[in-house]
């Protein structure tokens, strides 16, 4: 896209704000909400979608032994 919109430090803050804390499937405690996980579910989709597009603009990928 070569939009230059999302940047380095953008994804770095959004991962650290939003955390991946969703736990697999087979482990998710005993009544919990599915609202609370759609809602987190769409907080990573969003992450997500912005860690594309910065790679697909900038060739990065997010390595943590780079950082």
């Amino acid at each position: 896209m070569d939009y230059n919109l999302i940047s380095k430090e953008l994804i770095k803050y959004l991962e650290d704000k939003f955390p991946d804390r969703l736990p697999p499937f087979k482990n998710v405690p005993t009544g919990t909400d599915i609202k609370e996980i759609a809602f987190l579910q769409g907080q990573q989709s969003v992450v997500k979608l912005l860690t594309q597009l910065y790679e697909d603009d900038n060739g990065w990928t997010n390595n943590p032994s780079e950082n």
